[in-house]
C-alpha cells in the first residue's frame, strides 16, 4: 500500500534542490484526507519524479512548479503536477506515448528531449490500470495528471491485507 501524501512529499523533497537551482518554487498541495493505494510504490515514485524533472525542466527560472495528490470527483485517486512553463503546443497534443516513436535524442533547435520520461509515465500508469491525460493551459503551463481506478484506493483501516499480509504468527 501506498500513502499518496507520503509519495508526493517525498518526491517533492528529492527534487527541491533542482527546482531551487533555476529558482522555481516547488508546492505540495496538501491533502485534506489520506488515501492509500494498492500500487507498486517504485513505480509510482518513478511516475510522479518523472513528471516534476519535467516540469521543472520546461519551467522558466522563477516559475512555480505544484505537485498534488487526492480524489477526483468520482472518487478516483489521482497524481497531478501542473507548472508555470510554456506548456505543449497543439502539434505536440495529444502526444504518442508508444515507445516505439521514440527517440533517445534531444531536439538542439527546441531544447525539447524526447518524451521517454512521459512515455515512462505513460506505461506505468496503464500497468496499474491509470490514465495518464496532459493539458496545456492558456496563456502557458501543462497539467499532467495520472488518475488512479478507484477500486484501487484502500481503506484507511487497510495494512495490507490484500497482499495476504497479516499480522498472525509475527
Amino acid at each position: 500500500a501506498v500513502s499518496l501524501a507520503d509519495l508526493a512529499s517525498d518526491c517533492g523533497q528529492m527534487m527541491r534542490l533542482a527546482a531551487a537551482d533555476r529558482a522555481i518554487t516547488l508546492t505540495i498541495r496538501p491533502m485534506t484526507a489520506p488515501v492509500r493505494l494498492w500500487a507498486d510504490e517504485r513505480a509510482l515514485r518513478q511516475m510522479v519524479l518523472n513528471l516534476v524533472a519535467n516540469a521543472v525542466k520546461f519551467t522558466p527560472q522563477g516559475g512555480e512548479v505544484r505537485l498534488a495528490a487526492g480524489l477526483d470527483g468520482d472518487g478516483a485517486p489521482f497524481l497531478a503536477v501542473e507548472d508555470t512553463g510554456p506548456g505543449l503546443g497543439e502539434a505536440e497534443l495529444p502526444l504518442d506515448l508508444a515507445a516505439r516513436h521514440r527517440e533517445s535524442t534531444l531536439d538542439a533547435g527546441t531544447g525539447r528531449g524526447a518524451g521517454l520520461g512521459l512515455t515512462i509515465v505513460h506505461g506505468l500508469a496503464g500497468l496499474h490500470g491509470a490514465q495518464l491525460h496532459l493539458a496545456t493551459r492558456t496563456g502557458g503551463g501543462t497539467r499532467a495528471t495520472i488518475t488512479f481506478p478507484p477500486a484501487r484506493r484502500l481503506p484507511a483501516a487497510d495494512t495490507g491485507a490484500r497482499a495476504g499480509l497479516t499480522s498472525a504468527g509475527v
